[in-house]
């Protein structure tokens, strides 16, 4: 009997002890077996993009190329002269990069009959370029037999305008640069070259004062641009930059002439343009043929880099007529960006562009600047067709319209059924005050 009353006393005793310590865990978590790892250097570090040119001085050092560098040392030109410059890119950033080179033509002058009137015959015409790219790491030597035989094969092209092949270099020491030549020649011409030689009273235009001897000149310029190259990885592939290699401009100009022809010229795809020199296409040239605007084909997909330069323009800058008229593109995509837009008049007057009856065209404006316009473009207020006009981040300055038109809606049909809408985005300046509604600052 008192056996049993001990074990009776000792279940009771352990019941109260489980009881108490379920009391104890009431609001803990039971403890397993744990471990951690903590991740605490998760560092995102961004890459550059760098890049240099040098050329190579008479002792094979590499010098800088900047705007006051002088190159291509011929005191004068004549049928035969051969001038060379060999050049070096380095990519001095992280990240790797495709570069091209340009030469375009700048400011010249032309041969003139002794009355003064111009034969639109210059240098540019005479002068010729061919682009040497390295292969297996080594530039061919430059010697006059050489450049001989890249002219019977043909690789000379005439000096308006010029682009290298696009070529990737990596960071990679050893890998960071590459190396190219660029070669001008006057490939001598029995039968045009004395078109160039000032003599029996020949003249040049622009004109020179009386007592100074008539001579022809050129300037042009060297442009390199560079992007990012599908090189580096994400999560994914090295394709997430594919389409930077559309930043690299088709052609570069700084003649309006020259803006004119690669508008329109026949190559695949987009026209991608960069300008590095103002340009003002209200003058009428033998070079250019321009009196009043460039005139864009219809159905044109143009890209139109200004890099902050200005183009000036008198009634229309691109149009499709030829003068101020209604009649203006009715196809077709442009794209403007960084351009400073100047009417050559005091005032408010022209367009940048005017669209044509029946327009299905699409005008985008992206970091652009306008001053002294009656608007950025005329829209006709009974066109049929279907046009979008974009203002990214642009600024207004003595501008009487953003959007010169008839009718009043900025996002709906046109009296003639046709469809108009007004885009804003970004930041839209107008004389210092920020607009976001097109409303306020389209019509007349």
């Amino acid at each position: 009997m008192k056996k049993q009353t001990s074990t009776k006393r000792a279940l009771i005793t352990s019941a109260l002890s489980v009881l108490m310590c379920g009391s104890m865990l009431v609001g803990t978590t039971f403890a397993w077996f744990t471990d951690t790892v903590t991740s605490g250097k998760n560092k995102i570090v961004a890459g550059n993009l760098d890049v240099e040119l040098y050329y190579n001085d008479a002792a094979g050092e590499k010098q800088p190329v900047g705007k006051d560098t002088e190159l291509f040392k011929v005191e004068k030109w004549e049928p035969g002269v051969i001038s060379y410059e060999t050049f070096t890119v380095e990519n001095v950033g992280t990240l790797a990069l495709k570069y091209a080179l340009y030469l375009t033509v700048g400011d010249c002058n032309y041969v003139a009959t002794a009355d003064g009137k111009s034969t639109g015959k210059s240098l540019a015409d005479v002068i010729q370029v061919a682009v040497v790219q390295e292969e297996k790491g080594t530039l061919p030597e430059i010697t006059r037999d050489y450049v001989h035989e890249l002219a019977a094969k043909g690789e000379f092209k005439p000096l308006t305008n010029v682009k290298s092949s696009e070529v990737s270099i990596l960071p990679s020491e050893g890998e960071n640069e590459d190396k190219l030549a660029v070669i001008l020649y006057w490939e001598p011409n029995v039968k045009n070259d004395n078109d160039y030689n000032m003599n029996n009273d020949k003249k040049v235009t622009p004109a020179v004062e009386e007592e100074a001897e008539p001579e022809l000149f050129i300037d042009f310029n060297i442009n390199l641009f560079a992007t990012q190259y599908t090189y580096e990885k994400d999560s994914f592939n090295n394709e997430y930059d594919a389409d930077a290699a559309k930043d690299i401009p088709t052609v570069t100009v700084s003649r309006p002439g020259d803006l004119a022809s690669a508008i329109n010229s026949e190559s695949d795809g987009n026209n991608n343009i960069a300008l590095n020199d103002d340009v003002d296409v209200t003058k009428g040239n033998s070079e250019s043929h321009l009196t009043s605007g460039i005139i864009v084909d219809d159905g044109k997909d143009v890209n139109l880099d200004g890099n902050g330069n200005t183009v000036t323009l008198s009634h229309t800058a691109f149009n499709n007529y030829g003068d101020l008229g209604l009649e203006g593109i009715t196809s077709g995509t442009l794209n403007f960006k960084n351009v400073n837009f100047q009417n050559e008049e005091e005032g408010q007057n022209g367009y940048v562009t005017t669209l044509g009856f029946n327009s299905n065209a699409n005008i985008v404006f992206e970091n652009c600047t306008f001053n002294g316009m009656f608007s950025a473009v005329y829209i006709n207020d009974n066109d049929t067709g279907n046009v979008t006009v974009t203002f990214k981040n642009c600024t207004f300055t003595n501008t009487a319209y953003v959007c010169g038109m008839g009718q009043k809606e900025l996002d709906g049909l046109n009296k003639d059924g046709g469809h108009v809408k007004v885009v804003f985005e970004g930041t839209v300046t107008v004389d210092d005050e920020t607009v976001e509604d097109p409303q306020e600052v389209c019509g007349w």
